[in-house]
């Protein structure tokens, strides 16, 4: 999944097929495969499912004034649906996104006030 202004999964492991116009500079650099550890965090087994809806739904965010407040609830219960998840562990899954969503948002807008901070600085 994109974020950040990376390059989604599927460019990605494009970008890295072998061709046969590849120099040998290409071959050396996609041997291993694409960088995925750059995009995608290690997840603790427990929560692959979680983060796995925090990426589906982390573009439905509520936005208000000074921007994202939280993730909209509805889209995180949809996509449990469309995943066939039990209602049972619906609840537990949306709280887990929901504090995935508030980190970003918390880290979002630090890297707002550094980024505010720094253009006063040289200004």
């Amino acid at each position: 999944m994109a974020q950040d202004n990376r390059t989604d999964c599927d460019t990605c492991r494009a970008a890295f097929a072998p061709s046969r116009w590849d120099t040998p500079e290409d071959v050396e650099r996609k041997k291993d495969g694409p960088p995925c550890w750059k995009c995608r965090p290690d997840v603790l087994p427990e929560n692959t499912l979680a983060v796995d809806v925090y990426r589906r739904c982390s573009g439905q965010l509520i936005m208000g004034m000074g921007g994202a407040v939280d993730i909209n609830l509805l889209a995180v219960k949809c996509v449990l649906d469309m995943l066939h998840i039990e209602e049972s562990a619906h609840l537990e899954l949306m709280e887990e996104v929901q504090l995935m969503a508030q980190t970003a948002i918390v880290v979002g807008r630090e890297k707002q006030e550094q980024e505010r901070n720094r253009g006063k600085a040289q200004g």
